[in-house]
């Protein structure tokens, strides 16, 4: 079947639809994103079967760069994240949250873009934007002053951002699961969030999680 939707994922987790001509990519990207926490809305060749679910769609997956164009005039507020490795020839306004990530991206690097579109920020690789004068990149919002993280908190904030469990987090800091979990509730009291897809997104939003 070319088109896929999917409503059995999470409410609030950031909700992704996935739009590419290769349905082995589309299903290896979708994989991809369901274990780390994303809510696949639907997945498909073009934008058309979809226009239900624009609405409630954070993020745009976008696997060929030939129908951004497209994306753009049918869908002029979701975020929309290119796998590329070339700068597209039109790409988004700069009112507009939006990224490329390269075709190589590991599976965290690609966790890591959509996180920072759903909470707003722009994700553009270094030697691309580096090679083009582009004018104003779309920033975060203004953001309110929050209690520091301690330097323990922030390193278990950036591996909550690259995906890992409460027990993969415990191995990578040779510290027990029962301080994670310590550590994840001091995290939300202070982020003032309720989730771990909150707590990334927000940290993103502060510039406390480094893609």
């Amino acid at each position: 079947m070319d088109t896929i939707l999917f409503d059995d994922q999470e409410s609030d987790s950031p909700r992704v639809l996935i739009v590419g001509s290769s349905a082995l990519t589309r299903a290896g990207v979708r994989t991809l994103l369901v274990e780390r926490g994303a809510t696949v809305v639907g997945a498909g060749s073009a934008l058309d079967p979809f226009d239900a679910a624009l609405p409630q769609t954070d993020v745009i997956v976008l696997l060929n760069a030939d129908q951004l164009p497209t994306i753009l005039d049918s869908s002029p507020h979701t975020a929309i994240l290119l796998l590329s490795d070339q700068w597209p020839a039109a790409p988004p306004d700069a009112d507009r949250a939006w990224g490329i990530v390269p075709l190589d991206a590991t599976a965290a690097e690609l966790w890591a873009a959509v996180v920072a579109l759903h909470a707003g920020l722009c994700v553009l690789p270094p030697e691309l934007l580096a090679s083009r004068s582009r004018g104003r990149v779309p920033t975060a919002q203004p953001i309110a002053f929050a209690e520091a993280l301690s330097p323990r908190e922030n390193d278990i904030l950036q591996l909550l951002a690259e995906g890992l469990t409460n027990r993969q987090i415990a191995a990578r800091t040779t510290i027990s699961e029962h301080t994670v979990k310590f550590h994840l509730s001091s995290i939300f009291a202070k982020l003032g969030v309720a989730s771990r897809t909150e707590a990334v997104r927000v940290g993103a939003q502060r510039g406390l999680v480094v893609w």
